[in-house]
């Protein structure tokens, strides 16, 4: 099922209820990738996974794809999108963000410290850009998420795979605008062997741009990003937290995270 508006409603009964498909064939009949991906992914852990094939437009792997979830710093990606936007409405050029600023910083300063960093008083000072210039529910609504929040941190791993989709096809921003936004996204720091960034350890060849996100209370660790395997474009979305009760840590998270990663990978390359 590839509509959008489809997938969205796709389990849900319209009482509160949830319907349930058992797959014909059962475990048997579980299609590759899957058997392969799910190795890895420890079941104390409340996994939310989008993995999708933009060139083909195949979603080929999901995990509670529709079920809010605190995205941490994932959600500075969609923020810089909506700033971005009114920036661009406002008639700025990108060669304007050195020179003209908010709250004592120019632009530049602001989206680096914000994308590359991951400053929190960069997204708060961005986030009141964004209120002082626009509503911000419409502001999110213009971006094609229903189940998106700033503020507090919400979202879905089906909304941040629409982001990463319309960022990628350039729907959201101007040739320029959205290369701007890439760029920050594909500067390497120090930490970007961690999460996805682990793959290009095994597989340099990859490109890669994306947004890790870190919390240890409670638990988060996230990764998503558009991933290039010798020319097929995907956009994948990764999220674990323990489950209630479990005692697996934020480094058994990050090992299960980056051994999917890898094992996706493994898979793509030889398709």
């Amino acid at each position: 099922m590839t509509d959008p508006e489809a997938r969205r409603l796709l389990g849900l009964t319209g009482t509160a209820g949830w319907l349930l498909v058992r797959r014909i064939g059962g475990i048997a009949a579980i299609p590759a990738l899957g058997k392969k991906l799910d190795i890895g992914l420890t079941d104390q852990v409340n996994w939310h996974i989008l993995i999708k094939d933009i060139s083909q437009g195949e979603v080929l792997f999901e995990s509670l794809p529709n079920e809010l979830f605190h995205p941490a710093s994932m959600i500075k990606i969609p923020l810089a999108i909506a700033a971005l936007q009114i920036l661009e409405e406002m008639g700025y050029n990108i060669a304007d963000f050195t020179n003209m600023g908010y709250e004592g910083r120019t632009f530049d300063q602001l989206f680096s410290a914000m994308v590359v960093v991951s400053e929190e008083l960069a997204s708060e000072q961005l986030l009141d850009f964004v209120r002082e210039n626009s509503n911000e529910v419409d502001a999110i609504r213009d971006l094609g998420l229903i189940d998106t929040r700033f503020e507090p941190r919400s979202t879905t791993a089906f909304d941040l795979g629409i982001v990463l989709e319309g960022l990628y096809t350039q729907q959201y921003l101007s040739e320029g605008f959205n290369s701007y936004l890439l760029d920050l996204m594909s500067v390497q720091t120090e930490n970007d062997s961690q999460y996805l960034g682990a793959v290009k350890q095994n597989f340099p060849q990859i490109v890669l741009y994306n947004k890790r996100g870190l919390l240890l209370s409670p638990t988060i660790v996230s990764d998503m990003g558009i991933m290039n395997v010798d020319g097929e474009v995907y956009t994948i979305i990764v999220s674990g937290t323990p489950k209630k009760g479990m005692s697996v840590t934020y480094e058994d998270i990050e090992e299960a995270l980056e051994d999917f990663a890898n094992r996706f990978v493994q898979y793509a390359l030889s398709e």
